[in-house]
C-alpha cells in the first residue's frame, strides 16, 4: 500500500505543479486527448475546453 499511496501523491505532486504553471493537467497542455491511434479519434480537453488558457 506504501507504494500505491507514493504513486498518487506523486500524481498529485504533479497535477498541481502543472496548475500552478498554467497548462492543464488533464491533457498534459495538448488541448486534446485521442483514443486508439494518434490524431485519428481526437477529442477536445473537457477540462480547459481545448483553450489554451486555463
Amino acid at each position: 500500500m506504501k507504494f500505491v499511496n507514493f504513486l498518487a501523491n506523486q500524481r498529485e505532486k504533479r497535477r498541481e505543479q502543472m496548475r500552478e504553471a498554467g497548462t492543464c493537467p488533464d491533457c498534459l497542455g495538448k488541448r486534446f486527448h485521442h483514443v486508439g491511434l494518434y490524431f485519428v479519434h481526437v477529442y477536445e480537453c473537457p477540462s480547459c475546453q481545448g483553450k489554451e488558457d486555463m
